[in-house]
């Protein structure tokens, strides 16, 4: 019914009928995701970001939520909480190559390199193919002072063949 509101542009209506369905069932995964979905359409992201740490309070494994929550934190200037929400579901994330990078990232940003480091090798070794999470690992080693690992990590960056133009060309420059 919230789809069909919201489609008809009643949004107000579609949340009023979102905001019933998760009173009766505080888990419904895909009320939930729909809700934060109509808000964020809508630039609301505090109320966006409350509905997904009411989420999270009553599932810490939703991984999605919560690299979600964490990145409108981190666009708020909040590394810290951002680190926090990320944190909390990495139990349920060690499978997940893309949350344990945006993990490696955060870390960076916090000035936790070696940390940052760690999380990007595990991310890796789900999928050695990223480049951009190579890219990551080189940074995060650049800024531990480890430049020879930081060089290597680099040029399997480039060995991938999957970065964006404007990565390669930093690549390419780092490798000068």
């Amino acid at each position: 019914m919230a789809i069909d509101l919201a489609g008809r542009g009643q949004v107000q209506e579609a949340e009023h009928e979102l905001r019933l369905a998760l009173q009766s069932d505080p888990t419904h995964g895909p009320a939930r995701q729909f809700w934060v979905k109509l808000l964020l359409d809508q630039r609301a992201v505090a109320p966006a970001m409350e509905v997904l740490r009411e989420g999270l309070n009553g599932n810490p494994r939703q991984t999605q939520w919560a690299m979600l929550l964490a990145r409108l934190e981190l666009e708020s200037g909040d590394v810290d909480q951002a680190w926090a929400t990320l944190q909390r579901a990495l139990p349920a994330a060690s499978r997940d190559g893309e949350y344990l990078a945006f993990a490696g990232a955060l870390l960076r940003q916090r000035k936790q390199a070696l940390e940052a480091a760690g999380y990007y090798r595990q991310a890796l070794t789900l999928d050695p193919r990223q480049g951009r999470w190579w890219v990551g690992l080189a940074l995060a080693l650049e800024e531990a002072g480890h430049a020879p690992e930081a060089r290597e990590a680099f040029r399997q960056a480039a060995r991938t063949g999957n970065l964006s133009g404007d990565l390669q060309a930093f690549v390419e420059r780092k490798l000068r």
